[in-house]
């Protein structure tokens, strides 16, 4: 099992964990109650960035093609 890949937020800076959801796509997360053993995106113990992002989560996402 690898460790959950980790960046800085694009639009505040903050720390960002990506866990799996279950279509296999990477949801960015705060790393608050995230384990190490932590792989799949759980909405009961995990929080999405885009919840807590003092900037606007709507300009931060990609626009589809």
């Amino acid at each position: 099992m690898k460790e959950p890949r980790t960046a800085p937020c694009r639009r505040c800076g903050d720390k960002i964990v990506f866990l799996l959801n279950e279509k296999g796509k990477r949801v960015p997360c705060d790393p608050v109650g995230i384990d190490e053993a932590d792989e799949y995106f759980d909405r009961d113990r995990h929080v999405r960035h885009f919840a807590t992002c003092p900037n606007n989560a709507a300009k931060s996402r990609r626009m589809k093609k």
